[in-house]
């Protein structure tokens, strides 16, 4: 399957949303990989991509799909 993956890099004065975003990227069984990039193998590329875009975060956060993460991450 797909791994879903999450980069962000979001301004320390948005420092708030930021903690937000890494606790539910927590509830939603995403694993970091470092500080702010997180994968998970469930799908919940819709649901980050709609709260990205009603947030308007999308200059900040990239979120993709990938069979391939390159090292061997096994959650």
């Amino acid at each position: 399957g797909f791994w879903r993956v999450v980069i962000f890099d979001i301004p320390e004065e948005n420092k708030r949303i930021r903690n937000v975003l890494r606790q539910t990227l927590k509830v939603l069984e995403f694993k970091p990989l470092q500080k702010s990039v997180w994968i998970s193998k469930h799908n919940y590329t819709n649901e980050l991509r709609g709260w990205v875009r009603e947030l308007n975060l999308f200059r900040y956060v990239l979120i993709f799909e990938t069979k391939d993460i390159g090292n061997g991450f096994i959650t």
